[in-house]
C-alpha cells in the first residue's frame, strides 16, 4: 500500500521496487552513517555526497540485478512479480546482502572524487563497517523472518519516503528537466521572494554552463559530474524540485483509477 498509494509505483514491477530498494539500502547504510558526521567535518561536501549517493545507489542496484537476474527476467519484461521473491531460500537471501556488504564495505571501493572509502574513513573505517553490517543484516533478517519480497518492499518504501528526488526515481528525468528551466529563469519564484538566492550562486563551472552536457550528465551519469559541478547543482537547489513528483504520482493514481 505505501508503495502504491504513498510512493505511486507498482510495487508487483521487481525491476522497479529493486531500484528503489537500492535508493533505500544506499540511505540507510551509506548516506545515513557515520558519513553524515565526516559531512559536518567537512571531510566530504555536498557535491561528494551527491556523487557518491549516485555511484553507491547504482553498486547496489548493480548487485541485485545481477544477483536476481535469471530469476526476475529482463527489465520491461519480468518473468515474475516481486511477490515471488518470497518463494526464494533464506540462504540465497543471506548470500545477496552480503554480497552487497562486501561491495560497500570495500575499503578499497573508489569513490567518484578518486578518493577510496578507506581514505575517506581514515581511522573511522571500523565505524562505518559496522554501520554497514548492522543495516544490512537487519534487512537479511527481515528477509529470513519474512521473505525476500517484504525486505525488498521495505527497502523500496525506505527508498521512495525518504529520498524522492534521488537520481534513479521514474521522475529524475522531470526533475533534471525543470532544474534546466529554472537555470535559464532567474525570475522563476524557485530562487526566493526577491530572486536574490540566483544573484548568490557561484559562476556556472563549464559543464553546468553547457546545458547539453549538464542534461546528459545528470540523467545518466551525476556521478561523473566535476566536484564543482556537482556543488553548483546542489546549492542550485535540486534537491528542492517536487513538482515532477507530485505529477507522476497523479499521473499513477489516475492510471489507477
Amino acid at each position: 500500500m505505501v508503495l502504491r498509494e504513498q510512493i505511486g509505483i507498482d510495487p508487483s514491477d521487481p525491476f522497479v521496487v529493486l531500484t528503489f530498494a537500492a535508493i533505500g539500502i544506499t540511505n540507510g547504510t551509506w548516506r545515513n552513517s557515520p558519513l553524515e558526521d565526516w559531512h559536518g567535518e567537512g571531510r566530504i561536501h555536498d557535491g561528494g555526497m551527491l556523487r557518491t549517493n549516485v555511484a553507491t545507489t547504482k553498486l547496489v542496484r548493480e548487485v541485485l540485478i545481477d544477483q536476481l537476474g535469471e530469476i526476475i527476467g529482463y527489465e520491461g519484461v519480468p518473468l515474475i512479480a516481486t511477490e515471488d521473491l518470497a518463494d526464494l531460500e533464506a540462504d540465497f537471501s543471506d548470500e545477496l546482502f552480503m554480497r552487497i556488504f562486501q561491495r560497500l564495505s570495500d575499503p578499497n571501493r573508489v569513490l567518484p572524487d578518486g578518493r577510496t572509502v578507506s581514505q575517506l574513513a581514515g581511522q573511522d573505517l571500523d565505524d562505518l563497517i559496522d554501520h554497514m553490517d548492522r543495516t544490512l543484516g537487519g534487512i537479511a533478517a527481515n528477509a529470513g523472518r519474512h521473505g525476500l519480497d517484504f525486505a525488498v518492499q521495505r527497502a523500496a518504501a525506505h527508498g521512495g519516503l525518504a529520498c524522492a528526488n534521488w537520481w534513479g526515481t521514474p521522475w529524475w528525468a522531470g526533475i533534471v528537466t525543470e532544474f534546466l528551466a529554472r537555470l535559464e529563469d532567474p525570475h522563476h519564484p524557485h530562487w526566493g521572494k526577491d530572486r536574490d538566492w540566483y544573484a548568490r550562486l557561484p559562476t556556472q563551472p563549464a559543464e553546468v554552463a553547457d546545458r547539453r552536457q549538464l542534461r546528459t550528465l545528470l540523467l545518466d551519469e551525476p556521478e561523473a559530474l566535476s566536484d564543482e559541478g556537482a556543488e553548483f547543482c546542489v546549492e542550485a537547489g535540486i534537491g528542492f524540485i517536487h513538482e515532477p513528483i507530485r505529477v507522476s504520482k497523479a499521473a499513477h493514481s489516475d492510471e489507477r483509477a
